[in-house]
């Protein structure tokens, strides 16, 4: 399991740290496995994290608090992880359903398609939920991946 911890209010204000359990109930926490890198122009607080896994590699998604595009993070064993960067950002026209922030996605893998819905806000504070997808090979092949929206529902 991937789990968001608390540390000092410092560069690892907030980090992701990794426990392991053989039998879902009883976990034992392995310690911090991501920290923020400010240095790269991460924020120093990670904020809606969603895991997901294809074959033998971990696909992390998260957001950053001021900074509410998603990024990417990949690891084949749960310990080491490369960062991607972004891969989705909110709309950049006006008008588009998600040009104040891209935010909480949630994935299901269909055959050869990642499927994902995420919450989008718009100029005027609405909230949506919206949809993207992405090939599975497109995302497993690309050292860093842009995520298209197909369509706004």
């Amino acid at each position: 399991m991937i789990y968001k911890g608390y540390g000092s209010e410092a560069d690892d204000w907030t980090f992701y740290g990794l426990a392991k359990s053989d039998d879902g109930i009883n976990w034992t926490k392995k310690g911090k496995v991501i920290s923020p890198q400010p240095a790269i122009g991460e924020t120093t607080t990670f904020r809606n994290m969603s895991l997901l896994k294809i074959g033998d590699t971990y696909y992390l998604f998260h957001t950053m608090v001021n900074y509410l595009n998603l990024f990417l993070l990949t690891s084949y064993d749960g310990i080491t992880w490369s960062k991607k960067g972004v891969v989705f950002t909110k709309g950049l026209t006006p008008g588009d359903w998600d040009i104040k922030w891209t935010t909480s996605p949630w994935f299901v893998v269909e055959g050869n398609k990642v499927r994902m819905w995420y919450e989008g806000g718009d100029s005027n504070g609405r909230v949506r939920t919206l949809y993207a997808e992405i090939l599975v090979s497109d995302l497993a092949n690309r050292s860093r991946i842009l995520i298209l929206p197909v369509s706004a529902q």
